[in-house]
């Protein structure tokens, strides 16, 4: 699957053009991992028997180490408890099956700020100046100039049969829709049983070729 990506993906989309010059769609990608901020402990506190005393006991340890905590929810039979000192981790978990208490734990990613997300656009347009120029050189014709960039590719990725103005686009939207499915690496994802994730970041460039 993953070389027939690379294959479709590589596809240039010839949309409107005159005798002169012509317009290409070229889809630009950048592949990044990204570290979790934060792990959540979901612990079970539907039994009551010494409950209360396992909780002081807990923090009593998340203190002592010098572990910063919150709480992020609280109901009759659960607390959570998010950690953002990630490399405890495999502590907390041993204190917690000493002490059996029964647990669940999420990883939790946060949003890239905008200067990462920049610094990707600019990565992935790189990467589709490269496959433009691959294949306008196999075309015989020199890449003009760019006429424009759309870095919101979500929009594809999730709303295709609404905002892809092309059927070329729509191909290639719902190619990388699927094989980022397949690796469980959509965009929107926030949470995971694993401490890091690997996702893409994406846009379309349009390219005067002559």
């Amino acid at each position: 699957m993953r070389t027939l990506f690379s294959c479709i993906i590589f596809i240039v989309c010839a949309i409107a053009g005159h005798t002169q010059s012509t317009i290409i769609d070229v889809l630009g990608r950048h592949e990044y991992t990204q570290q979790a901020d934060m792990i959540v402990f979901e612990i079970d506190t539907s039994n009551k028997r010494n409950t209360a005393e396992k909780l002081d006991s807990l923090f009593g340890y998340l203190n002592h180490n010098a572990i910063p905590f919150e709480s992020i929810d609280q109901t009759h039979d659960k607390i959570e408890i998010g950690i953002e000192q990630l490399n405890a981790t495999e502590d907390i978990q041993r204190y917690l099956a000493a002490s059996n208490m029964r647990y669940n734990s999420t990883y939790y990613f946060k949003d890239k700020p905008l200067e990462s997300q920049d610094d990707m656009a600019i990565l992935a347009l790189e990467d589709a100046k490269r496959r433009a120029s691959v294949m306008t050189k196999k075309l015989g014709k020199k890449i003009k100039g760019i006429k424009s960039i759309d870095d919101v590719v979500e929009k594809y990725l999730f709303y295709p049969e609404l905002d892809v103005n092309s059927e070329c686009k729509k191909q290639v939207a719902n190619l990388l829709l699927q094989y980022l499915e397949d690796r469980r690496t959509l965009v929107e994802q926030r949470k995971s049983k694993n401490p890091i994730r690997s996702s893409i970041y994406a846009i379309w460039v349009s390219f005067e070729v002559q």
